[in-house]
């Protein structure tokens, strides 16, 4: 597959996912499951907590928590060669992630739930109050803002992981 429509494919997975399923990061978790496998049941299910802005707390937006989960199922350190500090390789890891995290705040002006949620509604929600989680519920969000979210982020790691070497496209 070429590469834009490899990028366009990855976007559209994980944007219909957000619309029919919510959760940021899983949505961004399943498109690469989908799209290229590399994502196991395993590091999908550990996804759910970040969901919301880590258990529905407003806080880190899981549009960039399951994009470092994915940027780093490619280039993380692996459990049998946790004694080796392998600076060099998380140093690529925290140089990718980095630029995901940099994309966040001049986007969006952070990277919490609360601060992506003001800029693309006009204001944040408490997810915990009632009247609050019924206004979000009603906005546009599921449909329109968190989809657009999600699939930025996928956009910008399709683009990286594709930049470095590691998923293939023809040319």
């Amino acid at each position: 597959m070429e590469k834009e429509e490899l990028i366009e494919k990855t976007v559209e997975v994980a944007e219909d996912y957000e619309r029919k399923y919510t959760g940021c990061a899983q949505c961004v978790l399943g498109a690469f499951k989908n799209v290229f496998g590399t994502i196991n049941d395993d590091v999908f299910k550990a996804g759910t907590g970040l969901c919301g802005g880590i258990g529905g707390t407003g806080n880190a937006c899981g549009a960039l928590t399951g994009g470092t989960m994915v940027l780093s199922v490619y280039l993380g350190r692996e459990f049998n060669n946790f004694a080796d500090p392998g600076f060099e390789m998380q140093g690529k890891n925290r140089e990718l992630v980095k630029e995901l995290y940099d994309y966040f705040m001049d986007e969006y002006g952070g990277i919490t739930c609360k601060q992506v949620q003001k800029a693309m509604l006009g204001k944040s929600y408490d997810f915990f109050d009632e009247e609050e989680l019924a206004e979000w519920e009603a906005s546009t969000a599921h449909e329109k803002e968190c989809p657009m979210v999600v699939g930025r982020s996928v956009r910008l790691i399709t683009e990286i992981l594709i930049r470095e070497g590691l998923i293939e496209v023809e040319e």
